[in-house]
C-alpha cells in the first residue's frame, strides 16, 4: 500500500526537478509539507485473499496541507499474486505531465491484515521525450516503491489502508 504514495512522490520529485531545471526563476520549497495523521480505528486483523482481489480506484484520506486535487490510482489485484495499475498525475506537475498516464506492476502478498507490495515499477506508457526520461528516474528508484498496508477497513466494497508512512488509503472496487 505504502508503493501509492512513494510512487506518488517519486514522481512528484520528478516534476520538481523538471520545473527547476526549465524554470530557474521558480521559487519551490524542497521542505515538504507534514501529512495529517490518519485517525481512523483500525477494526480488521484479518482479511481473506478473495476480498482483496479484483480492480480498484484508491484516493488519499490524509493528503498533505494545500495539495489541492488528490491522487487516484487505479489499482487491480490478481489472484496469481500480482497487481497491475495506472494514474495520472493531479494537482502538482500535472501542467508539465499533461495527461500522461503512467502505469504501476508488481506483486502482492497478504499476511493476517497486512498487504505488502514487491517488486513495483512504474512506467509512462506515453511514448515521449519526457516519459522516457521519467521512466529512467522510476526504474532507479522503484525499489523505494515496495512497501506494507494495514487493512483498518474492509467491506466487500471499500477497504482502508494505512501504510508504514501514514498514508491512509481509501480502495473502492470498480
Amino acid at each position: 500500500m505504502n508503493f501509492c504514495n512513494r510512487l506518488i512522490k517519486q514522481t512528484s520529485l520528478a516534476i520538481l526537478s523538471l520545473a527547476l531545471l526549465s524554470t530557474l526563476s521558480a521559487c519551490i520549497s524542497l521542505t515538504p509539507p507534514e501529512r495529517p495523521a490518519y485517525t481512523g480505528q483500525d477494526n480488521v486483523s484479518e482479511v481473506d485473499q478473495s476480498q482483496l482481489i479484483g480492480s480498484w480506484v484508491t484516493r488519499e484520506l490524509n493528503p498533505y496541507p494545500d495539495s489541492g486535487t488528490t491522487q487516484e490510482t487505479t489499482i487491480e489485484y490478481l489472484a496469481d499474486g500480482s497487481m497491475q495499475g495506472s494514474f495520472v498525475v493531479r494537482g502538482e506537475g500535472a501542467e508539465i505531465l499533461k495527461d500522461m498516464t503512467f502505469e504501476v506492476s508488481g506483486n502482492w502478498q497478504l499476511n493476517g491484515d497486512l498487504v505488502s507490495h514487491t517488486n513495483v515499477e512504474v512506467n509512462s506508457s506515453d511514448g515521449n521525450t519526457l516519459g522516457a526520461l521519467l521512466n529512467t528516474l522510476m526504474k532507479s528508484t522503484s525499489r523505494e516503491m515496495s512497501g506494507t498496508g494495514n487493512v483498518y477497513e474492509l467491506s466487500a466494497d471499500r477497504i482502508v489502508m494505512v501504510g508504514e508512512d501514514g498514508t491512509a488509503l481509501e480502495y473502492t472496487r470498480q
